[in-house]
């Protein structure tokens, strides 16, 4: 896939700023339907499905979950039926219906037996070690033959997901501080990667020709940077600013429990799911 430049990312005029803002998709001059922060492309997804969720919640509290599912198919086909455009190119994306997938996983760990889960760890270690070759395989595929379909991934996706969040449930779960970080960091690293990339390859790199994002070394210095910029950026800014939120506007309700490995596999179905 191709990395994005600072270049493609500036806006044009204010309204594709704007709409970047408010996480509309739009058709940029260069037309790929990219915010003007490219990888954020997966928060306008994102930010639909927070938005039919709550539309379900006010429908029907007690099933909303199931509205949620109706209301994405009904979007999906809605978008793959109607005229070639912006609405119909984004929405009608079968990636959409991951987020199905996500709710689907959610019910079926709130509803597995912690000791079947146990009984099971080698098949989920098996069926999650292999989704994770199958990953490389594909990305390899493509980078060899560009194109084709985004079927594979998803499934990929889906199964790894659910082996490490079965895993969780059958109590197994990530206590290594360094492991906890990179995960609840991953997000931030994948906003912020292709930035610090492009001004690796067109500074550093520049001056030391050892850095060259294609040589080795090169491709290890750029990991360790990100992923050092990712995790300073989450301690220091980002988790203080999630806490004092969540003080101030949930500080009198109850607080869900949510496996934190689901986080960082969703970032890693995230960026290999990426259509660019």
């Amino acid at each position: 896939s191709k990395m994005p430049s600072l270049d493609s990312a500036s806006p044009r005029g204010i309204v594709p700023l704007l709409k970047s803002f408010c996480f509309i998709p739009y058709r940029r001059f260069d037309g790929d339907m990219f915010p003007v922060l490219s990888p954020g492309w997966t928060l306008n997804c994102e930010m639909c499905f927070y938005l039919l969720m709550a539309f379900a919640l006010l429908l029907w509290r007690k099933h909303a979950s199931l509205v949620c599912i109706c209301l994405l198919l009904v979007l999906i086909l809605s978008a793959r039926l109607a005229p070639t455009g912006v609405f119909s190119a984004f929405y009608g994306n079968w990636i959409m219906l991951e987020f199905v997938c996500g709710i689907i996983s959610f019910h079926i760990y709130r509803m597995a037996d912690p000791a079947l889960c146990e009984q099971l760890r080698p098949l989920f270690c098996l069926a999650g070690s292999l989704c994770v070759l199958a990953f490389f395989w594909y990305e390899g595929t493509r980078y060899r033959n560009p194109g084709g379909t985004r079927f594979w991934p998803g499934v990929f996706a889906f199964i790894l997901l659910q082996s490490v969040v079965l895993l969780s449930r059958s109590g197994w779960e990530i206590k290594n501080r360094l492991l906890v970080l990179v995960g609840d960091s991953s997000y931030t690293l994948y906003l912020s990667h292709f930035l610090i990339l492009s001004v690796l390859r067109h500074t550093v790199s520049r001056i030391f020709p050892i850095f060259r994002l294609d040589q080795l070394f090169g491709s290890i210095f750029a990991i360790i940077v990100c992923s050092a910029f990712a995790a300073g950026f989450y301690v220091y800014v980002e988790n203080p600013i999630h806490r004092r939120l969540n003080r101030a506007l949930f500080s009198n309700t109850r607080k869900m429990v949510v496996p934190q490995a689901t986080f960082a596999v969703s970032a890693v179905a995230g960026a290999s799911s990426d259509h660019q």
